[in-house]
């Protein structure tokens, strides 16, 4: 990592410094031609580092460029206590294009007090380019490795933050910066069907390995088939699709796939169900796993998180959940509208 410890007296100065270093790399290119093709990662950086020693010369911070270690965002920085702070991120590509994955949104690493940070970019591939741009500028998506991260384009007309209609300072402050990312996904870009992979932190991660449903733990089934029945009340209807969100769902918050959801609902074909010493014969087998997972599904239903059960209920939620929820269950289940949903989850509730 590369510090500047120098203060920055203002935004122009932090422009040219980045027109300096570039015009610098680009003069050198012209004489070693040959020597930056090789110069990806750390090496780039080294570069950068001298090219802005001597964009340094003959202004306030000549002489005070320096380089830590350590995994910190961005890579070179200054630090300014009366006017804040200034940085530099350094990306290299051999591609033939000005594309690349960028730093985590979530930006835990980055040095405290840098506000301003530009993007300093080799295009590695024959032929070598240089450029800079503000940071924020080139960050046109978002993609998920091991969690979210930037995608940075150097010909970017559109960035991620025009999108979301949230500029790159107000969602790099927010607590959990990926929110508004999931939500402009789930409102604007998600097809029926689809989910977002990734899950927010506060939710749990989701595994890197994936499983099959039929090797969990029973009692992780359970959760799973419980969570599933409050989230999505349309598999208690006849839809030929009403699976496809369940599938979605199980892979991207619990990385399990299965070879046949209808069965882990509906095996067993139809069996018989008293609520209040009255029995209803010839009943769905899902009905009698929602009786017998009542108590689950409804401590799941209160620490849901509201943006979750909006989006995939398909409606504003209202204050009573419960009473939501069991309203939904009875829409999907016309077809036996002679079984009482709700004096059987209510029942349940009860004899808990």
């Amino acid at each position: 990592m590369i510090l500047l410890s120098n203060p920055w007296q203002s935004h122009s100065e932090f422009k040219a410094l980045n027109d300096r270093i570039l015009s610098f790399l680009a003069k050198d290119l012209t004489k070693r031609p040959d020597y930056y093709p090789a110069r990806k990662g750390i090496k780039f950086e080294e570069d950068v580092l001298y090219a802005a020693n001597q964009a340094a010369k003959n202004t306030p911070f000549e002489g005070e460029i320096v380089q830590i270690s350590g995994q910190k965002f961005p890579d070179i920085v200054a630090k300014v206590e009366s006017l804040g702070g200034y940085g530099i991120e350094v990306k290299t590509t051999e591609k033939n294009h000005w594309k690349t994955t960028g730093s985590s949104i979530f930006e835990g690493t980055r040095v405290d007090g840098i506000d301003r940070i530009s993007m300093m970019f080799a295009k590695l591939a024959d032929p070598v380019e240089f450029r800079w741009r503000p940071y924020e500028d080139c960050l046109c998506d978002v993609a998920v490795t091991h969690s979210p991260r930037y995608l940075i384009d150097m010909n970017a007309r559109q960035t991620i933050f025009d999108r979301i209609d949230l500029p790159y300072d107000e969602l790099r402050k927010l607590e959990n910066p990926f929110k508004p990312i999931k939500e402009y996904f789930r409102n604007q870009v998600l097809q029926p069907g689809q989910d977002v992979w990734w899950a927010d932190p506060q939710e749990g991660t989701s595994s890197l390995i994936i499983k099959h449903f039929s090797d969990l733990p029973t009692d992780q089934q359970e959760v799973i088939k419980a969570q599933s029945m409050v989230f999505f009340p349309d598999i208690f209807g006849t839809s030929p699709t009403k699976y496809k969100s369940v599938a979605s769902w199980m892979v991207a918050r619990h990385s399990t796939v299965t070879h046949s959801m209808r069965d882990n609902f509906s095996a067993g074909g139809q069996k018989s169900i008293q609520v209040n010493n009255k029995t209803y014969p010839q009943v769905p087998k899902i009905y009698f796993k929602l009786q017998s997972s009542v108590s689950s599904c409804v401590e799941f239903l209160r620490v849901a998180q509201p943006e979750d059960l909006e989006h995939y209920w398909g409606s504003k939620l209202r204050d009573n959940r419960l009473q939501q929820w069991i309203e939904l269950i009875e829409h999907h289940s016309t077809k036996h509208g002679d079984l009482p949903i709700e004096e059987m989850i209510l029942e349940q509730l009860s004899l808990q």
